[in-house]
Formats: structure tokens, sequence, C-alpha cells
């Protein structure tokens, strides 16, 4: 998997669905030392000077690492199965929580606790006078699980040009400061929440090359060594990333740059062999066969890079959606084929005015089940509930009564949630049959717009997995260093969703018609290859 975003991504996903939640409290063995379960994870945590990140008694942070686990206890909703890998490591983490003797130490452990939940729409936010940033060596690398089960690391890309000179892409890693590869990976369990294996892995062996502050121990300017298999040990040092640097000297829109030289990549490159770049719109890009691909005339790539359209007013969000679904309409006309593109979306707004643009199957909602607790305020309920009046009302009413579960359909209110919704066609930019690439950045909204195209039959979807996440109801909790200061919030999931009658969609892999298989060799062409495969099947279907 083509791993360049990093952590900081999480921060920025929008909600799109979630998974039926198996892990019960009774799932987790107690707590040890758990505080009273106040509603702010700072009970009983004792008092020592801890200015710049300086000492303080070792096990300071254990008080609060028992109050989250105990709130994890409480109110998390886990993934099937993910409650007793959780369990399984709790031993693990405590140890390190205990051990930290600073605030860096400390929100380690604190972010390796979040990250074994499992879950990708649990994270951690910083403290508001934080801002969070990256430190890189101006690598990227790429793994890849052989079927024997060896897993390789490799580099895939290389961003410092003082690198260039000593290493070469393809190269493999075998050791990390002396520490083989893959026994590094076997010992960083936590560097990732994703429970879509492929992912995981490859999110692991990022951490070796990038790291985010503020939770890392990592400082600029410290170094790591790697041994490579051709260029032997090569000493790199960790510093800002060398893509933002780059970007600096990027043409801005005071600089009156051409417009045809706006790209929808970072560099520049059409991602597709064969097509050409054929418009662009706020959050797509549509591609058309070049005159020499005589077998692809007809076929239209729609590159959807993201369902968020992050505007400050609802109004002026609706009408960049609007640019978009007119835009799409306008240049779809006399297409006979549409593959839409959404490998590397990371999801946003709501994920059915999408699908209403492309599907010609109706489709249901999911159902969103909350877990009730009266832990919590009005407001709070209001909060996680995104300020809806009637579903807080429903909340609070079953807290009062003692009810456990709350359940209501994702993002649609009415008669009829619960059965089957769609199609729009009024809404609907072509009338081509339209497939569907999907793959390990596709998640949130993104997630859940492939998973209904593979489970109602809407065409061919091929491709990679997807993430597997789909929580929509989180509540955030603020933690406290042992002298009292802010280390950020620690986001739980409450909800799991599930199709009527289905299994849990949380972590669960989908149906694909064809899936790419994820190697190096691959690395560059199984876009192309997923290209084809679904403009094979969409000309099959339609008899063209």
């Amino acid at each position: 998997m083509r791993k360049k975003c990093d952590l900081l991504v999480f921060l920025l996903l929008a909600c799109a669905a979630c998974s039926p939640g198996t892990g019960r409290p009774s799932e987790l063995p107690p707590p040890r030392n758990p505080t009273s379960g106040a509603a702010v994870a700072t009970a009983a945590l004792p008092s020592g000077k801890n200015g710049a990140d300086g000492k303080t008694p070792k096990g300071a942070f254990g008080p609060l690492f028992d109050d989250l686990v105990a709130k994890v206890r409480r109110h998390h909703v886990f993934a099937e199965g993910q409650a007793a890998v959780f369990a399984r490591s709790l031993e693990r983490l405590r140890l390190e929580a205990i051990a930290a003797e600073t605030d860096s130490e400390g929100m380690v452990a604190m972010a390796h606790l979040e990250r074994a939940l499992g879950d990708r729409h649990c994270n951690l936010s910083p403290p508001a006078d934080v801002r969070a940033a990256g430190l890189g060596l101006g690598l990227s690398l790429h793994t890849e699980r052989e079927p024997s089960g060896k897993v390789r690391v490799r580099v895939e890309s290389i961003e410092d040009p003082a690198l260039e000179a000593k290493v070469r892409v393809g190269d493999e890693v075998l050791d990390v400061d002396d520490v083989p590869a893959e026994t590094w990976l076997a010992d960083h369990p936590f560097e990732s929440n994703a429970l879509n294996p492929d992912a995981r892995l490859s999110e692991t062996a990022h951490a070796i090359v990038y790291q985010v502050i503020p939770w890392t121990t990592v400082k600029e300017g410290q170094t790591r060594r790697l041994r490579l298999a051709n260029a032997g040990d090569v000493t790199m040092t960790f510093r800002r990333p060398f893509r933002y640097e780059r970007e600096e000297n990027v043409p801005d829109i005071d600089s009156s740059p051409a417009m045809a030289s706006v790209s929808c990549k970072q560099d520049g490159k059409v991602p597709y062999s064969g097509y050409e770049l054929a418009s662009v719109g706020v959050n797509y890009c549509i591609y058309r066969p070049a005159a020499a691909n005589r077998g692809a005339q007809g076929t239209r790539i729609v590159r959807f890079v993201s369902f968020m359209y992050p505007a400050r007013e609802t109004s002026a969000q609706l009408r960049m959606v609007r640019v978009d679904h007119d835009g799409l309409a306008r240049e779809l006309v006399g297409a006979r084929r549409v593959v839409l593109d959404l490998h590397e979306n990371h999801g946003g707004n709501n994920p059915f005015v999408f699908l209403s643009w492309f599907a010609k199957q109706p489709w249901q909602h999911e159902m969103v089940t909350v877990r009730v607790s009266r832990d919590f305020t009005e407001e709070e309920v209001r909060n996680f509930l995104y300020g809806d009046g009637d579903l807080t009302k429903s909340y609070l009413a079953r807290a009062q009564r003692g009810d456990e579960w709350l359940s209501y359909p994702f993002l649609c209110k009415g008669e009829g949630c619960d059965g089957m919704r769609g199609p729009r066609p009024a809404e609907r930019v072509t009338e081509a049959p339209v497939g569907v690439i999907t793959g390990p950045e596709c998640t949130s909204s993104c997630d859940a717009f492939s998973v209904i195209w593979s489970t109602f039959g809407m065409g061919p979807i091929v491709g990679k997995q997807p993430m597997h996440g789909f929580t929509s109801v989180r509540h955030e909790f603020p933690m406290r260093s042992p002298d009292g200061r802010s280390l950020g919030l620690f986001r739980v999931a409450l909800s799991h969703e599930a199709f009527a009658g289905k299994p849990p969609l949380e972590g669960a892999p989908i149906r694909l018609d064809w899936q790419a298989r994820e190697t190096f060799a691959t690395r560059d062409t199984w876009l192309d290859a997923s290209v084809a495969e679904v403009s094979s099947r969409l000309a099959v279907g339609s008899g063209r």
C-alpha cells in the first residue's frame, strides 16, 4: 500500500459508519486501581513537578491509564474479536504507562492504548496549545507479506535529495538500529489502529521513518540507522517532512499560474497509463483515454479524492457540492463506461449524497446502535449525537429507564428508513454503467460507499480492501499529566453499525470482484490493472 499520509490524517477523518459492537464490558478484565469513573480522566492523579517535560516519578501515569481503561471498559464498543485482542494487550500497555517519567513518554503510552482499541475513528487530539507535526527521515517504505508469511520492507520513495546518492528505491531494509526489521515490526504492535491487516502492517513500518509530535519521544535532529541490503548501514536524521519544504516554491493564486498547469496530483502526473486529464472539480478529476488508447475510447475515470467539503457555512458547502455534481453531469455526457476511483478517498460528508449520483440499484441505510449511559450530561449527549434533538431526547429517556442501547438508521429520518432506499434518478450524473476501484486509503464515508456498493450489487468493485472503519458516534475524555497540565483528548467509540440482519461492519472485509495483490512489484501497476479489470467487466455487462 502506498502510504504517503501519516497519523495526522486520523485527526481529519469525518464519520461514516460503525460496527456492531460485540465487546461487552464483561469481556475486559477489571483495570488495576480504577478511579471512580468521573467524566474527566484526571481523578486521583499524583501531583509532581513536570515542567518542560521534566522527570516525574515512575508510576505517576498509572492512575491516568487505569482511569482510561475503566472508561473503555464501560463505554467503548469494539469490533468483532477486538475486545479480546485489547484485553491481551493491557498488561504490556500498563507496564509502558507506569514506566513513563515525562509527559512525552506518558503521551506515547496513551497513544498506544488508544491504538489498541482498533478503531480508525478513535484517536488522540493534542492539547490546545500544541500543534501536531511530523518528523521524517526523508524516505517512505513499502511492506509486503509473502505467501510464506515473511515480511519484507523496501524503500518505496526518497524525499530527501541528500539520500539519493546513498539509497536506491527497492533496497530492502534489513535492520532498524541493529534490530532485524521483522523483529522491529513485531515489537511495535501499537503504531496503527487499522483493522485492515495490510494497512496495519504498512503503517507500522511507516513509523520506522516517520513520527508524529506530540505522540513520540523522537526529537528533531535525532538519528536512526537503517541497514539496507545493498547500501549497507545508512544513518539518517529526523527532520520536518521534506515534501512540505518543497511546496514552499509552488506557485499560488496570487502569482497567476497558468490554469493548464494546475494538476490533480502533487507531482503533476496522470495516475493512469493511456489516459489524460479532461477536467477538474472541487474534489474530483476526470480522465479520458488518450488518442492512442483506442480500446478504451468511451471510458471515463472519475478520480474522487475526497467526500469532504469543509466550507464554514452550510450554504457554501452545498454550493461546492453542487459545483461537483453539475460538473460531473456535464463531463460524463456520452460516456459508455465510468470508472469511479475511490482508492485514496479519506471520506468526509454524507456518503449517500454521492451514492445517489452513481447508483442504479436501491440500498439500505446501516443501523447505528449506540451504547446508552447515565454518565453523560445532556450537553455531552447532544454533542456526540451531532446536535440531533430527537435522538438526544430518546437517548436521555433510555438512560433514565436503564436501557443499554439506542438504535436508529444512519443519516436517515422519517418512514421507511429501515427498508431499501433510492436510487434517485434526478441526482444521477451518468446513465453509463459504473464500476468502483477501492483501496486501503478509502475510509470513513468512503468505506461506507464501498460496502454499500458491494453489498447491494451496484456494479463491479475491484482493487484492494478499504480501511474497514465505520464508527459514527464517539466521545472524548480530557487527559491531564500528573501535575495537572492538559495532555489532550482520548476518544472512544460509543456505537456500532450493521445492515439489517447482516454481520458487523467494523473491521470486516468486503466482497471484491477482483483483488490486486499487495506486492512491491505491483505497487505502481495495480491501479492500471484495476482500471483494466473494471473496464472489462463494465464492457461485458453493457455488451460493448
